[in-house]
């Protein structure tokens, strides 16, 4: 990172288009190699935000948007917890620290919260992963993902 200009913002009205163009661009890059119409992010990032509990944030350069972290806050009855849902910096910003500065703010942007851990999923053996891992998550032995088609 070349300089400490750097913020995370809410996402609203007046990022979404940048956040909706960074998120086109970085899952469009191996290993995801996912194409998405950029109106489905659109309507994606406004119905997910539109929620009580569900929170976008943008992490900004001199006010240029570099990433995106979309995520929520949820209840349990041990105290709440935060979870990622979709989390991308910009593919001309990668490997250079963003990412984990961006995790950094997150953590502190919660910590006045009453959330005690961040959870989320990714793919074993993608770069995410090792990623996830250097930054202080780690894996949970008992935890198995499911799905159900409809």
């Amino acid at each position: 990172m070349e300089n400490d200009a750097i913020c995370i913002k809410r996402i609203d009205e007046s990022l979404i288009d940048d956040c909706v163009s960074v998120y086109l661009e970085a899952f469009l890059q191996e290993p995801w190699n996912e194409k998405y119409e950029p109106e489905s992010v659109e309507k994606y990032f406004r119905d997910f935000m539109s929620g009580n509990i569900c929170f976008g944030l943008a992490l900004c350069e001199d006010n240029n948007v570099i990433g995106v972290l979309l995520g929520m806050i949820l209840p349990s009855a041990d105290g709440d917890y935060a979870r990622i849902e979709d989390f991308c910096i910009h593919p001309k910003m990668q490997s250079m620290g963003y990412g984990s500065k961006f995790l950094d703010l997150l953590k502190s942007y919660l910590s006045d919260s009453p959330v005690d851990c961040i959870l989320l999923n990714t793919v074993r053996g993608f770069p995410s992963h090792k990623f996830y891992m250097k930054n202080g998550f780690t894996e949970i032995g008992t935890s198995v993902l499911l799905a159900c088609n409809l």
